[in-house]
């Protein structure tokens, strides 16, 4: 069995399936009819937001000092071998719009719907980057495809490729959907089958983005449980590793892939809106419905190897672009990636990033900064470089072209059942909705690996050890090179050398690569041997004690200290006596928050936290205080010794400048 056809394979394989359906098209028009209905509008489109140029102009200019991405695309593209148990067996056992049997887990149909999912997502999330990268300015729009492997609790997932590296200021995760019963497909369960798609969304961020709700922005609403507790896990462990003193990422799997896996357990009380209506300044999650879409008919009959025809674009995807580039607008930039820079800058050089916490100033401070911004642009050039060979591989390629010939005869058959209204042996003539997972979808990681020149290391370790070392950076390098070597099969491009200009040695360089890790190394190397003559970015700065009220024993503090305790701008971490996190960013004195800063301060009994912006004395919220909690609109509040005492005009108030 090959994970995808090989190139030379592949117009033989389109032609045979493409007779298959034509045997199964006569079958089903001989005894079989039913229907597939879907809505004809998204409820993305509601309420309408703009994205005219002047609007991508303010998002340029707003994004031109802050290095990073504007967003990394998300999406399941693979399967490895050893995890294709637990993926069946989650994909039965949470089935969405129904239930069905547990003996359908062992079942082909079910095995190859289970599959098409994969293949389909990988498609159609071209769409949506192809969109986005035409919306947003130039370099900000990344792919970033996932493995499912077989984790300590069942079905998980990595990124094959480096995207989420480089700090992002949102991340998107998309997937189709395809109920497992193919028997119950004609009738109402969500699916995607020809003309009737079912797109999963999830918009998130970092942490600081929006405190109220972990940095969930946006979920589809059978995802909404499980993203909003895997929002939660998130926020907590990043805070887990720098109180311990570190600042590792959280590796975050796909949100459906942690959906499958989620099992019965109490539902949080998670605040949320709908997707219609008038935009509100309410601070809750954005709850997108389970929709069927159906497709422009006269599309979906246009569709050919060229690829210009996207049914989908107009279907769904301009909607689902435009809100997120709406939510880009309204986002608070430097609230919601001051984080994400940090840790990229302490990824290599974490001097740098206290110092960057600590509001350092001086020329020496600024030229090393410059340097690590340029770092950070060399390398989401590179990845944007691999983002659009992964669109070009995977939409016109013969994936592409085959994925699009097999949604033109899935909708034939439809067409045709739908005229004849009846139904009749439904799972033989459904047998046609299965054929994208049985030919082209992701079977196995070591199917192919005789077609795959993996390194020499993954001979020794196995690919499975190579991605469970994920904390050590060289580790990494080598899944993100093994990873880069399985999507070549997508995007043959992708290996070929990559050329980047970069300034990290003050003056414009070419830097040549064939991989992600091949090309870090260098431009890391050249920042190394450029900062090392640079003077020390001032004394006092480091870690030392952060201590709050509610909290037994002291925390940890990045920024300026004085005799062991914070004192000064950066950033603290405490556990409360509930044992949550309390994060500040401000400025602190004798080891408590004192002056300018952002306080989250955790929920009790299961409620989300509150984000407190403004003055602080002694540790306690203090003068003018802006309050941010899930379920209402941001309100102004005058603040005595950590007591709100009354309302106060927000003109009064002045918001807090992140770094």
């Amino acid at each position: 069995m090959e994970v995808f056809p090989p190139q030379s394979k592949t117009p033989k394989s389109r032609a045979g399936l493409l007779l298959l359906l034509g045997l199964l098209t006569c079958f089903a028009l001989a005894g079989c009819a039913g229907t597939a209905k879907g809505v004809r509008k998204s409820s993305m489109e509601a309420p309408p937001v703009t994205t005219d140029a002047g609007l991508a102009a303010n998002l340029a200019a707003r994004f031109e000092h802050i290095p990073g991405a504007l967003v990394v695309i998300r999406y399941p593209a693979v399967v490895m071998e050893e995890a294709e148990e637990s993926y069946y067996r989650a994909y039965v056992d949470q089935s969405i719009g129904g239930d069905v049997s547990i003996t359908h887990q062992h079942r082909k149909d079910t095995r190859h719907l289970a599959r098409s999912v994969i293949a389909k997502s990988s498609y159609y999330a071209m769409s949506l980057y192809a969109e986005l990268r035409d919306l947003l300015p130039a370099n900000k729009v990344l792919l970033s495809p996932h493995l499912i492997y077989r984790g300590e609790s069942g079905a998980s997932s990595r990124p094959l490729l480096a995207s989420e590296e480089v700090p992002s200021a949102i991340v998107i995760d998309f997937n189709i959907y395809t109920f497992p019963d193919a028997s119950q497909l004609m009738d109402s369960p969500p699916i995607t089958v020809g003309d009737v798609v079912t797109p999963m969304f999830v918009i998130h961020g970092d942490n600081w983005l929006r405190p109220a709700t972990y940095g969930l922005l946006l979920a589809s609403e059978d995802l909404l449980a499980s993203s909003w507790k895997l929002s939660a896990t998130q926020s907590a462990q990043q805070a887990d590793s720098l109180l311990a003193g570190h600042s590792d990422r959280f590796s975050r799997p796909l949100d459906f892939v942690y959906f499958l896996e989620s099992r019965d357990g109490p539902v949080p009380a998670i605040p949320q809106k709908g997707t219609g209506g008038n935009a509100t300044d309410t601070i809750a999650v954005q709850n997108y419905p389970l929709e069927k879409i159906r497709m422009d008919a006269a599309l979906i009959a246009a569709l050919d190897d060229s690829g210009v025809t996207d049914p989908f674009a107009v279907s769904f995807v301009h909607a689902a672009a435009q809100r997120v580039v709406a939510e880009l607008h309204a986002m608070d930039l430097g609230r919601g990636s001051f984080m994400a820079r940090f840790r990229a800058y302490d990824r290599f050089d974490p001097e740098l990033a206290t110092a960057y916490l600590a509001k350092t100033e001086g020329e020496e401070f600024r030229s090393r900064l410059e340097l690590a911004e340029a770092v950070i642009d060399a390398e989401l050039k590179f990845l944007t470089a691999q983002s659009e060979r992964m669109y070009r591989g995977t939409y016109f390629g013969d994936f592409g072209k085959s994925i699009r010939s097999l949604i033109a005869a899935e909708y034939g058959v439809l067409e045709k059942r739908r005229q004849l209204a009846r139904l009749q042996n439904l799972t033989t003539a459904l047998t046609v909705v299965t054929m994208a997972g049985a030919g082209y979808a992701a079977g196995s990681v070591s199917s192919a690996a005789s077609a795959i020149p993996w390194a020499g290391a993954a001979a020794t370790l196995g690919f499975s050890s190579i991605l469970a070392l994920n904390n050590n950076r060289e580790a990494r390098m080598q899944s993100y090179a093994i990873g880069e070597s399985f999507m070549s099969q997508m995007a043959p491009d992708l290996q070929r050398y990559i050329s980047v200009q970069s300034e990290v040695v003050l003056s414009e360089k070419d830097i040549f690569a064939r991989s992600y890790g091949e090309f870090e190394s260098q431009v890391v190397t050249l920042y190394g041997e450029t900062a090392r003559d640079l003077a020390n970015t001032g004394s006092g700065l480091g870690s030392c004690e952060f201590e709050h009220t509610s909290a037994a024993s002291a925390g940890s503090w990045r920024g300026h200290c004085r005799r062991g305790k914070a004192h000064g701008w950066g950033y603290g971490v405490v556990q409360t006596a509930n044992g949550q996190q309390l994060e500040y960013f401000g400025q602190a004195k004798g080891g408590l928050a004192h002056g300018e800063g952002a306080l989250i301060l955790p929920g009790s009994a299961g409620r989300p936290p509150v984000l407190y912006e403004g003055g602080f004395n002694k540790g306690l919220a203090d003068g003018l205080v802006r309050v941010s909690e899930a379920g209402s609109a941001p309100r102004i509040r005058e603040f005595r010794q950590g007591l709100e005492s009354g309302r106060a005009g927000s003109d009064q108030w002045q918001a807090l400048a992140y770094p």
